[in-house]
């Protein structure tokens, strides 16, 4: 899946290890304008793969820096902040907002963002508005949550089709068989973001640096670990969500063209210590939770 940050990217689990890994889905999702030279370079990379598919965060108002470079032939994925807009009339603005992406390429799904910030009912109730408004259209509707519970809860609801959820080698929350379990039986397809933790499970420096304050040991030990076994971080990180039996996509952030062919190279090498990662699940909020960082 494409997220611009980022750019980012979000891969059918089918599509990875093969040549053809940005194949079925890209995502669209930054917190800042890119400017159009980036945002087409990145798009043409991940197009190189035959990438078709975006995800778009209305959140950041910059749906319309993608818009350009789509096609008809290209399928969209739209989140919508409903903690952060009023909308008083959700089927007007569902229409305001989707119409332009409907006239560039397809509507593919659409989406909560940031679901734990509203009343579950908040997100029930517009998942159900969207879901009349675009009732004879081949639509998908879910939402992108922290909390396992909140995710459990609009699961058994019935309303989702897709829950994005943060999943890496220390957040395992939503790999639980149990969890598992939840989502196959209704239906209901994993998403998973954040799978480098926003950068810290690949960037030691980085992670040294932001939790020296917390005293925490988790993520240093993991990049011991990666040291250790002379395996990259990645590497690690991409084949261990993409190769769990629960997870359905993934979601990368890009921000260059280079990151794009990166991720590509990683994803193409297969590591085998996969029981060992499983091994490495922290229960610490602080560290695994962006939002109490």
């Amino acid at each position: 899946m494409f997220s611009l940050r980022g750019f980012g990217h979000m891969l059918a689990k089918h599509w990875l290890g093969s040549a053809n890994f940005f194949s079925d889905y890209g995502r669209y999702s930054t917190n800042s304008r890119m400017g159009d030279d980036t945002c087409r370079a990145i798009i043409e990379a991940w197009r190189s793969g035959g990438g078709s598919k975006f995800d778009c965060s209305y959140s950041y108002n910059n749906i319309p820096e993608i818009l350009p470079f789509v096609s008809k032939k290209d399928c969209i994925n739209i989140k919508f902040p409903v903690a952060s807009f009023d909308f008083k009339n959700v089927k007007l603005a569902l229409d305001e907002i989707c119409s332009p992406i409907m006239d560039a390429a397809r509507l593919v799904s659409v989406m909560v963002h940031d679901a734990d910030a509203v009343d579950p009912q908040v997100t029930l109730d517009f998942l159900a508005t969207a879901q009349e408004r675009f009732e004879h259209r081949d639509i998908k509707f879910g939402a992108s949550v922290y909390s396992v519970e909140l995710a459990e809860l609009l699961v058994r609801a019935g309303n989702c089709d897709v829950i994005q959820a943060s999943v890496n080698i220390l957040d395992q929350r939503f790999l639980t068989e149990n969890m598992h379990k939840i989502f196959t039986d209704h239906g209901v397809e994993l998403m998973a973001r954040s799978v480098f933790l926003q950068g810290l499970l690949v960037d030691l420096p980085m992670a040294k640096m932001h939790f020296k304050q917390f005293g925490k040991r988790d993520i240093l030990d993991l990049h011991s670990w990666f040291a250790e076994k002379n395996v990259n971080p990645s590497r690690a990180c991409l084949n261990f969500v993409s190769n769990h039996q629960a997870v359905d996509s993934v979601v990368l952030g890009f921000a260059s063209s280079d990151q794009v062919h990166d991720a590509a190279k990683a994803i193409s090498e297969e590591i085998k210590l996969l029981q060992e990662l499983q091994e490495m699940a922290s229960n610490d909020s602080t560290i695994i939770d962006a939002r109490e960082w």
